[in-house]
C-alpha cells in the first residue's frame, strides 16, 4: 500500500500527540497502519483521541484524529464523521468534511446519500454540499431529488450544488426553476446554469430556447452570454426576431458578448427595424461591440447602405456606431451627416466626431467650434478638440499651437478654463506665454495662475536659464499680483526663488 506524504505527516502529528498525552499507554504509531501494520490498532488511537480530547485548545488533535480515522476505517468511521460534521467548532467541521470528501468509493457516496435521507432539513444543505464535492452519479441523483424537497433551504442548496456536475442532466430541472416566482430559487438556478462546466450544457441551454416561455427565454439568453457560449451565437441571433420584445432585447444584449462579424448585417437590420427604444439601444450596443472586435472596414461596408433609408432614430444609432469604427469611409459618412436637415442627426454626427480617436477630425472640430451656430455643438466640438490634443503624441510646440487655436475659438469662460487647464500640462515656454495672456482676465485668472505655476514647477532648475527665466519670473510675479489662492501663491514664490537662485 502506498503512503502519501500527507498521510505520514498526519500520522507523525498524531503519534507525537499520543506520546505526550498518553504516556502510560502502549500504542502503535499511527502511521504504522499505512506501513502495513494493523489498521484496527491505528483506528483505536484515532478514536481514543477523538473521544477524549474535547478541550478547544486541542482541536488540532481532534482534527488530525478524525482525518486519520476516516483514512484508517473508511465507511466504518461514518458515525464519528457525522458527529464531527455537526460540531459547533468550524475547524472540526472542516476537517470532517475534508475527510468525508476524500474517502474513495461509490459505496461511500451511497452511504452519504442514505444519510441525507435520514437527517433533518437543517442538516441537509451540509450533506448536499458534501455530495457535490464527492461527485458521481449517486450524488447527482440525490441532489436532483433534493431539488423537489418542500424546504426552500434544501432546494436552494441542491440548486447551488447542481453546478458541480458536468453534462446535461442538471440542465432541465434548473431551467424549470427559471419560471419560479421565488426570486431566490430563480436567481440560484440562473447562477448554476451559468457555471455548469462543458459545452454539452451550453448546447442543452441553447436547445431550451425553443420551448421555454418568453420570460425564461430571456434568462437563457443571458445565461448563454455569461457562459461565453459563442458556438451557439446563431441560436442567439435567431432570437432577435422573436415576437416578444423582451426576448429580442435580451438576444441583442447577449450578442454584445457573443456576436461575430458574420452577424453584422443582421444586427444592422435589427437597428433599422427596431420599434422600441430598448431594442434599438440593445442592437446599437451589440453592433458597436461586434465591430470593435471585427474587421472595421467590413463592418462599415455593411452599415453604410442602411444609413440612407433608416428612420431618424435608427440613423442616429448607426452614425454613433460609425464613430466607434473610425475608418475613412465612416468618417466621410459622419461628415455628411453634419449637414442633415434633422438636428438630431446633426447632434449624433457632432458627438461622433467629438469622440473620434484620431487627429483626422481636428480641423472639423475646430471649424464647428469657431462657426457652429448651435452652442451644444460648439461646446462638444471644442471638448473633443482639446481631448484629441491631449491624447495625441505631438510635439509640445504643436500642442501649444493647437491650444492657441482652441482659445481663439472658445466663446465662454468655461471652455477657456478647460483649455488653460490642458495647457498647464505642456512643459513649454510658449505655453507659459499663452497662459500669461489670461492672467489679466478676472474670469480666468485663477485657472491661468494654477496652470502657469504647474508648468513652472515642472521646469525645476531649468527656470534659472534664459530666456525661460525671464518668462517664468514675469509670469510668477503676475500670479502673485492677481491670485487669491494661497497654495498657488506659495508655489509661485517657490518657483521664483528657484529662478533667482545662482
Amino acid at each position: 500500500m502506498t503512503t502519501s506524504p500527507f498521510s505520514l505527516g498526519r500520522a507523525a502529528l498524531v503519534w507525537v500527540t499520543v506520546a505526550a498525552l498518553l504516556p502510560g499507554l502502549w500504542v502503535m504509531p499511527a502511521g504504522a497502519a499505512a506501513a502495513g501494520a494493523s489498521a484496527p490498532s491505528a483506528a483505536l488511537i484515532y478514536r481514543t483521541l477523538w473521544k477524549q480530547r474535547e478541550d478547544p485548545a486541542e482541536r488540532h488533535v481532534r482534527c488530525a484524529a478524525i482525518l486519520g480515522l476516516a483514512e484508517a476505517q473508511g465507511i466504518d468511521a461514518m458515525d464519528e464523521l457525522v458527529a464531527a460534521m455537526n460540531s459547533t467548532d468550524h475547524q472540526i467541521r472542516a476537517a470532517a468534511t475534508q475527510a468525508a470528501v476524500s474517502m474513495p468509493g461509490e459505496d461511500v457516496t451511497k452511504k452519504w446519500v442514505a444519510h441525507l435521507e435520514s437527517v433533518s432539513a437543517d442538516a441537509k444543505p451540509g450533506v448536499i454540499a458534501l455530495l457535490a464535492a464527492r461527485g458521481g452519479e449517486a450524488a447527482q441523483g440525490a441532489i436532483l431529488d433534493a431539488m423537489r424537497e418542500r424546504d426552500e433551504g434544501v432546494r436552494l442548496a441542491a440548486i447551488e450544488a447542481a453546478k458541480s456536475f458536468r453534462g446535461t442532466t442538471s440542465v432541465p430541472p434548473l431551467i424549470a426553476f427559471l419560471a419560479s416566482r421565488d426570486a431566490k430559487l430563480h436567481d440560484g438556478a440562473r447562477k448554476s446554469l451559468e457555471r455548469i462546466p462543458g459545452d454539452e450544457a451550453s448546447a442543452a441551454i441553447a436547445s431550451g430556447l425553443g420551448a421555454a416561455p418568453p420570460e425564461v427565454r430571456r434568462d437563457l439568453l443571458g445565461v448563454l452570454a455569461a457562459r461565453g457560449a459563442r458556438d451557439h451565437s446563431d441560436a442567439v441571433m435567431n432570437a432577435t426576431k422573436d415576437q416578444d420584445r423582451g426576448v429580442q432585447e435580451s438576444a441583442l444584449l447577449a450578442l454584445e458578448v457573443l456576436g461575430e462579424e458574420k452577424h453584422v448585417p443582421a444586427v444592422v437590420d435589427a437597428v433599422v427595424r427596431a420599434d422600441t427604444a430598448g431594442v434599438r439601444e440593445a442592437a446599437e450596443k451589440a453592433l458597436a461591440a461586434i465591430c470593435d472586435r471585427s474587421n472595421r472596414d467590413n463592418c462599415v461596408k455593411a452599415i453604410l447602405p442602411a444609413v440612407a433609408g433608416a428612420n431618424v432614430d435608427a440613423k442616429c444609432a448607426l452614425i454613433r456606431v460609425l464613430g466607434k469604427a473610425p475608418t475613412a469611409a465612416a468618417l466621410e459618412a459622419v461628415r455628411g451627416a453634419l449637414n442633415d436637415a434633422d438636428t438630431r442627426i446633426q447632434n449624433a454626427a457632432v458627438r461622433a466626431l467629438s469622440d473620434w480617436p484620431s487627429r483626422a477630425v481636428a480641423a472639423d472640430l475646430l471649424e464647428i467650434a469657431k462657426s457652429g451656430r448651435n452652442q451644444t455643438h460648439q461646446v462638444l466640438a471644442l471638448r473633443g478638440y482639446v481631448r484629441l490634443v491631449k491624447e495625441q503624441k505631438l510635439k509640445n510646440a504643436d500642442k501649444v499651437a493647437m491650444y492657441k487655436d482652441a482659445m481663439a475659438a472658445a466663446r465662454r469662460p468655461d471652455e477657456k478654463k478647460m483649455i488653460l487647464s490642458a495647457l498647464g500640462e505642456v512643459k513649454d515656454i510658449e505655453a507659459v506665454r499663452l497662459i500669461s495672456a489670461s492672467l489679466d482676465d478676472a474670469a480666468l485668472r485663477e485657472e491661468a495662475a494654477a496652470a502657469a505655476v504647474r508648468i513652472g514647477r515642472e521646469f525645476r532648475t531649468d527656470v534659472r536659464q534664459e530666456p525661460l527665466k525671464g518668462v517664468i519670473v514675469a509670469a510668477m510675479q503676475k500670479v502673485l499680483q492677481v491670485s487669491q489662492n494661497q497654495n498657488v501663491c506659495r508655489d509661485a514664490e517657490r518657483v521664483l526663488k528657484e529662478a533667482r537662485r545662482k
